[in-house]
């Protein structure tokens, strides 16, 4: 690129010009090409219709006029290859000047959603625990608690579901931005699937306290390590988790198992609840869509869990779909190449 970023600073100060004087050059070849085609035409037909004898004299002419006519034709093949050779090499700047436009705004990008992710976070998360904090001291669990009145109470937690609810929406934005318009670099590198699910499962732990739902795990001994973006496929992960956590009935299970499938290691995510009904299923894995129970359950969802969740493990070069039976469970599944 750099070679045609040269060649184009050659060409670049007189661009008009250049394709001006090819113009008039075409034009000109090709009017002595169709004189000299012409003349030579002419003077074959009077030596068919008259005595070629007659004609002898005519016959350098003929030929001067036939190599004169291959010259300009040769000149407006060659004008024809110095257009299409400029054109291209205008066009390759053209496309390296938006190549480099690209990569300047995907970086402004990264910059925008890394500060994004800190300056918003930060404060929302420092709400969040102080309110969560306010909470519990509001149970009894200090004297601080005797100076709360219940209407105080119920303030700090409205503030602490505020602030968790914006913080999930904030994530969820994040995580949308990254993956339309793949701009996040993946780390791919060999990660122990277990490690994952340990790490993904301490997310839920208030809802699973709250619904007093047990989690168990399960990973086949054929199954060490994968090969993924360990903090991509967290999210993904942590929002299929809280899906089926959010959706169990309460004093249920949740199964996590994996397995191997080929080449593949298959991640399977259970709840027991109310499953997702046969009209909604195409759906699920739309953008904002939510089902009818979601909406009731969980008044404030933003409908991207499932969405974000997809693209992270397509772009890994996985596979995600699920099984769902009304009132009875609903699995998800995910594949992700192991080593």
């Amino acid at each position: 690129m750099e070679e045609i970023a040269s060649r184009h600073r050659h060409f670049s100060d007189l661009p008009m010009i250049e394709k001006g004087k090819a113009r008039r050059l075409d034009i000109i070849t090709l009017f002595f090409e169709i004189l000299t085609w012409v003349v030579a035409i002419f003077t074959i037909f009077f030596m068919i219709i008259f005595n070629p004898s007659e004609l002898k004299w005519a016959m350098p002419y003929i030929v001067f006029g036939m190599f004169l006519a291959s010259a300009f034709w040769y000149l407006r093949i060659r004008t024809l290859y110095m257009k299409l050779n400029f054109e291209k090499l205008t066009s390759e700047v053209q496309f390296q000047k938006i190549r480099e436009r690209q990569i300047l705004l995907d970086k402004k990008e990264k910059e925008f959603i890394a500060m994004t992710s800190h300056q918003l976070n930060t404060p929302l998360s420092v709400i969040r625990n102080a309110s969560a904090e306010l909470v519990r001291e509001s149970h009894g669990k200090t004297k601080f608690s005797d100076k709360l009145t219940e209407k105080f109470i119920n303030r700090f937690q409205t503030i602490n579901e505020c602030s968790k609810t914006m913080v999930t929406y904030l994530n969820d934005l994040i995580s949308l931005i990254r993956s339309d318009k793949a701009i996040m670099e993946l780390n791919l590198r060999p990660i122990e699937a277990r490690s994952i699910i340990e790490d993904a499962v301490p997310k839920n732990q208030e809802e699973m306290k709250n619904k007093k739902i047990e989690v168990k795990i399960n990973v086949d001994q054929q199954v060490d390590k994968v090969i993924c973006d360990q903090d991509r496929v967290m999210t993904a992960l942590t929002n299929l988790i809280d899906n089926a956590v959010l959706y169990s009935y309460s004093d249920s299970e949740v199964k996590i198992n994996v397995i191997p499938t080929g080449n593949y290691a298959q991640f399977s995510i259970q709840n027991t609840g109310e499953g997702i009904s046969l009209k909604e299923q195409p759906h699920i894995f739309s953008r904002f869509y939510r089902t009818t129970h979601a909406k009731i359950e969980n008044e404030f969802g933003t409908g991207l869990g499932l969405s974000i969740a997809r693209d992270i493990i397509l772009q890994q070069g996985g596979t995600i779909w699920f099984e769902s039976e009304p009132k009875k469970t609903t699995t998800f599944y995910f594949t992700l190449p192991k080593v």
